[in-house]
Protein backbone atom coordinates (compact mmCIF):
# COMPACT_ATOMS: atom_id res chain seq x y z
CA UNK A 1 0.00 0.00 0.00
CA UNK A 2 2.58 2.39 0.66
CA UNK A 3 4.15 2.32 -2.68
CA UNK A 4 1.17 3.20 -4.17
CA UNK A 5 0.49 6.21 -2.20
CA UNK A 6 -1.64 5.28 0.48
CA UNK A 7 0.18 5.47 3.38
CA UNK A 8 -2.29 6.58 5.76
CA UNK A 9 -4.73 3.48 5.06
CA UNK A 10 -1.64 1.50 5.80
CA UNK A 11 -1.57 2.84 8.91
CA UNK A 12 -4.80 2.26 10.17
CA UNK A 13 -4.21 -1.20 9.37
CA UNK A 14 -1.36 -1.56 11.10
CA UNK A 15 -3.51 -0.13 14.53
CA UNK A 16 -5.96 -2.29 13.65
CA UNK A 17 -3.77 -5.37 14.16
CA UNK A 18 -2.04 -3.49 17.31
CA UNK A 19 -5.34 -3.56 18.73
CA UNK A 20 -6.26 -6.71 18.43
CA UNK A 21 -2.77 -7.69 19.10
CA UNK A 22 -2.77 -5.97 22.52
CA UNK A 23 -6.75 -7.39 23.26
CA UNK A 24 -5.66 -10.98 22.35
CA UNK A 25 -1.99 -10.72 24.82
CA UNK A 26 -4.47 -9.43 27.40
CA UNK A 27 -6.72 -12.70 27.08
CA UNK A 28 -4.59 -15.33 26.23
CA UNK A 29 -0.85 -14.66 27.64
CA UNK A 30 -2.17 -15.14 31.80
CA UNK A 31 -3.37 -18.62 31.01
CA UNK A 32 -0.88 -19.74 28.01
CA UNK A 33 1.89 -17.52 28.60
CA UNK A 34 4.55 -17.64 25.68
CA UNK A 35 2.11 -19.70 23.24
CA UNK A 36 -0.65 -17.41 24.11
CA UNK A 37 1.89 -14.12 23.01
CA UNK A 38 2.67 -16.30 19.82
CA UNK A 39 -1.12 -17.20 18.88
CA UNK A 40 -1.91 -13.50 19.64
CA UNK A 41 0.73 -12.17 17.21
CA UNK A 42 -0.46 -14.34 14.38
CA UNK A 43 -4.30 -13.43 14.93
CA UNK A 44 -2.88 -9.89 14.72
CA UNK A 45 -0.83 -9.52 11.47
CA UNK A 46 -3.83 -12.40 9.77
CA UNK A 47 -6.10 -9.64 10.54
CA UNK A 48 -3.53 -6.46 9.22
CA UNK A 49 -3.27 -8.92 5.90
CA UNK A 50 -6.25 -9.93 5.53
CA UNK A 51 -7.87 -6.21 6.13
CA UNK A 52 -5.06 -5.25 3.64
CA UNK A 53 -6.20 -7.99 0.70
CA UNK A 54 -9.85 -6.27 0.96
CA UNK A 55 -8.52 -2.95 0.64
CA UNK A 56 -6.74 -4.19 -2.59
CA UNK A 57 -8.88 -6.82 -4.05
CA UNK A 58 -10.10 -5.24 -7.16
CA UNK A 59 -6.45 -4.45 -8.03
CA UNK A 60 -5.21 -8.19 -7.76
CA UNK A 61 -5.92 -10.86 -9.79
CA UNK A 62 -6.98 -13.85 -7.11
CA UNK A 63 -5.96 -16.55 -9.39
CA UNK A 64 -2.65 -15.39 -9.86
CA UNK A 65 -2.71 -14.83 -6.24
CA UNK A 66 -3.77 -18.51 -5.32
CA UNK A 67 -0.86 -19.81 -8.01
CA UNK A 68 1.77 -18.55 -5.81
CA UNK A 69 0.28 -19.65 -2.46
CA UNK A 70 1.65 -22.88 -2.65
CA UNK A 71 5.27 -21.64 -2.50
CA UNK A 72 4.88 -19.60 0.38
CA UNK A 73 2.93 -22.63 2.00
CA UNK A 74 5.58 -24.84 1.29
CA UNK A 75 8.17 -22.92 2.59
CA UNK A 76 6.72 -21.72 5.65
CA UNK A 77 5.58 -25.58 6.23
CA UNK A 78 9.48 -26.54 6.20
CA UNK A 79 10.40 -23.94 8.07
CA UNK A 80 8.11 -25.10 10.72
CA UNK A 81 9.07 -28.55 10.32
CA UNK A 82 12.66 -27.64 11.34
CA UNK A 83 12.34 -25.16 14.03
CA UNK A 84 10.10 -28.42 15.89
CA UNK A 85 13.04 -30.35 15.43
CA UNK A 86 15.21 -28.28 16.33
CA UNK A 87 13.42 -26.78 18.98
CA UNK A 88 13.74 -30.22 20.77
CA UNK A 89 17.70 -29.82 21.37
CA UNK A 90 17.55 -26.43 23.04
CA UNK A 91 17.48 -24.67 25.49
CA UNK A 92 14.98 -21.59 26.48
CA UNK A 93 17.27 -18.82 26.01
CA UNK A 94 17.48 -15.44 24.61
CA UNK A 95 20.68 -17.32 22.07
CA UNK A 96 19.07 -20.33 21.30
CA UNK A 97 15.95 -18.43 20.55
CA UNK A 98 18.41 -15.95 18.08
CA UNK A 99 19.74 -18.91 16.40
CA UNK A 100 15.89 -20.09 15.86
CA UNK A 101 14.92 -16.83 13.78
CA UNK A 102 17.79 -17.20 12.03
CA UNK A 103 17.02 -20.65 11.04
CA UNK A 104 14.03 -20.24 10.41
CA UNK A 105 14.79 -17.39 8.11
CA UNK A 106 17.44 -18.86 6.06
CA UNK A 107 14.95 -21.99 5.75
CA UNK A 108 12.05 -20.08 4.59
CA UNK A 109 14.33 -17.76 2.05
CA UNK A 110 16.72 -20.93 0.96
CA UNK A 111 13.41 -23.10 0.05
CA UNK A 112 11.79 -19.81 -2.03
CA UNK A 113 15.01 -19.57 -4.05
CA UNK A 114 14.65 -23.34 -4.85
CA UNK A 115 11.25 -23.07 -5.68
CA UNK A 116 12.40 -20.05 -7.87
CA UNK A 117 10.03 -17.66 -6.54
CA UNK A 118 10.35 -14.90 -8.65
CA UNK A 119 9.36 -11.57 -6.20
CA UNK A 120 12.55 -13.37 -3.49
CA UNK A 121 14.52 -13.64 -7.24
CA UNK A 122 13.75 -10.05 -8.38
CA UNK A 123 14.26 -8.04 -5.21
CA UNK A 124 17.54 -10.22 -4.35
CA UNK A 125 18.81 -9.33 -7.56
CA UNK A 126 18.06 -5.58 -6.78
CA UNK A 127 19.64 -5.33 -3.37
CA UNK A 128 23.11 -7.24 -5.31
CA UNK A 129 22.72 -4.83 -7.77
CA UNK A 130 22.60 -2.01 -4.93
CA UNK A 131 25.69 -3.21 -3.12
CA UNK A 132 27.75 -3.62 -6.37
CA UNK A 133 27.03 0.08 -7.38
CA UNK A 134 27.45 1.10 -4.03
CA UNK A 135 31.14 -0.73 -4.17
CA UNK A 136 32.38 0.34 -7.34
CA UNK A 137 31.17 3.95 -6.19
CA UNK A 138 34.02 4.07 -3.13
Amino acid sequence: MIPTGRQNIFTKTVLAGAAVNVIMNAMLIPIFKANGAAVASVVAETTIAVIQLVLVRNELDGIQVLKLLPKYLISGGVMLASLLWLNQYLKKNILDTILMIVLGASVYLIILFFLKDKFLIENAKLALNKVIRRRKEQ
